[in-house]
């Protein structure tokens, strides 16, 4: 890649988006743009909510995990595939909106870098096109070819010829990204984990499997109805 799209990440931490019509190649540049970086030594991790088995790449769905992928050493790019069904102009204040705000904030505070990848403009929010936000914006054109407006350079110019990424990725296989919080079910108590579990919809059965020693589900949906007895009398007596 050229000079220019590497200065992006010469720099204390970049937000970048790329957008472009289906099959048009965006991941893969995207991941491109992170394979160069990594081979030149200006990043020592790439992560992403696609799915890829190249060992380069950490495979990263949450925001919890970004927060603790990111707090490891050395210098980090993110990339964020199918970021427009997050951005829509018609939803400026929804929660995954906020995500990408969040994402942005945590980039910037551990010096990290950022692409965001959507199919068109009018999939996104104008609050997200500014160059108060983004230091690089990327239209690809084509399957070899993009228009890079770089805010941090004030360049605007025709790449072409992009080569190929030689990281394999499975673009049908994109996590949603969540905000979800880690939870450590070791923690609970086995009365607690066994409501959890069975409040995410998990089998009685399973739960009772995952116990030591195991345990049967009549003695499983045992436990979660002493536990939810004994939580929402807790309840009922707090509002009293």
């Amino acid at each position: 890649m050229n000079d220019d799209l590497m200065s992006l990440f010469r720099k204390g931490s970049a937000v970048i988006m790329i957008i472009g019509r289906k099959g048009w190649g965006k991941t893969g540049f995207a991941l491109r743009l992170g394979e160069d970086a990594y081979e030149q030594d200006l990043i020592k991790r790439i992560g992403s909510n696609i799915k890829t088995e190249d060992k380069r790449v950490d495979h990263v769905t949450t925001f919890y995990h970004l927060k603790e992928w990111l707090h490891q050493k050395g210098k980090k790019y993110f990339v964020f595939d199918e970021a427009g069904k997050h951005l829509a102009r018609t939803r400026f204040m929804s929660s995954m909106n906020k995500i990408i705000l969040d994402i942005i904030q945590l980039i910037r505070h551990y010096d990290a870098y950022f692409t965001a990848i959507a199919p068109s403009e009018r999939f996104i929010d104008t609050k997200y096109l500014g160059s108060e936000i983004l230091d690089c914006r990327i239209k690809k054109i084509h399957l070899k070819s993009a228009e890079v407006r770089n805010y941090l350079t004030f360049r605007a110019y025709m790449i072409r010829n992009i080569p190929r990424t030689t990281i394999r990725f499975w673009s049908k296989d994109i996590a949603e990204f969540s905000m979800e919080t880690k939870l450590d079910l070791k923690k609970l108590s086995a009365y607690e984990s066994a409501a959890y579990q069975w409040g995410k919809g998990i089998n009685m059965d399973d739960i009772g499997a995952d116990m030591q020693p195991p345990k049967h589900r009549v003695q499983v949906s045992r436990m979660i109805r002493k536990y939810l007895s004994m939580h929402f009398e807790k309840l009922s007596h707090s509002n009293k």
